[in-house]
């Protein structure tokens, strides 16, 4: 049985996917929400063969399942791996690049809470979502399709997400919801509701330090211009399909 969230009909029928236009002033806003940053890498784990820490001593990588091979791992439903030994990360940029067997309804890409909450980093119908804050514009990820995916969050709380370097998503993270506790789970889903993960491959995942700027009073327009469209379905019940 998949569990479906999506209580919303699709976006498009209901009229809530942006417009090319908006998309495009919220792809601006995005680009100058992320400020100027500098970044020391705290992690990096290229799985070549190997699960062993390129970065710093301190973090490490356990595997949940799956198989290392030459040039990643395969891993299987909520199979993904554990980064551990982060500390508690306020800012911070998180990359990427993965494969997914499936990329309708949700499938979790990234766990910020030990699995305990059901907010946190997804693919979406083929895009990326902050659920339940913000969501890109649809359709960019395809099935067995290799994706470098990036997200950061500054030290103001503003989380931005990313496409194979293109702004999909921004907010701010006023409850802090994408604050790192020491570790993270990535393609691992919470234990509420537990089938939205799917099979996958991934390259490698890497975690900097990050200073991002503070938005200035025009860039906050061009935010709430993108995404303010968004606000009426992001906080809403989930169903169970049969």
């Amino acid at each position: 049985m998949f569990v479906d969230r999506s209580v919303r009909p699709a976006r498009a029928r209901m009229g809530f996917r942006m417009n090319k236009l908006t998309f495009a002033a919220a792809a601006a806003g995005a680009l100058l929400l992320a400020g100027s940053a500098s970044a020391g890498v705290l992690a990096d784990f290229q799985l070549n063969g190997t699960l062993a820490n390129s970065g710093p001593d301190g973090a490490t990588l356990t595997m949940n399942g799956g198989v290392l091979g030459a040039t990643g791992i395969e891993f299987g439903f909520n199979q993904g791996p554990t980064i551990t030994g982060l500390g508690e990360l306020s800012s911070y940029s998180l990359e990427t690049r993965f494969s997914f067997a499936e990329v309708d309804g949700y499938r979790r890409i990234a766990d910020f809470s030990d699995r305990a909450s059901d907010d946190g980093l997804y693919v979406l119908d083929g895009d990326i979502d902050f659920y339940n804050q913000a969501f890109g514009p649809g359709g960019v990820i395809g099935s067995n399709q290799l994706v470098t995916v990036k997200m950061t969050r500054a030290a103001s709380g503003l989380v931005t997400g990313y496409i194979n370097g293109v702004s999909q998503f921004s907010f701010v993270d006023t409850l802090g919801e994408a604050i790192i506790h020491d570790h993270v789970n990535l393609f691992m889903d919470d234990l509420s509701f537990a089938n939205e993960a799917t099979r996958g491959f991934v390259d490698y995942a890497t975690i900097s330090t990050f200073d991002g700027g503070v938005p200035e009073p025009a860039t906050w327009a061009l935010m709430i211009l993108g995404f303010g469209s968004a606000g009426a379905m992001l906080r809403r019940r989930k169903s169970v399909l049969a």
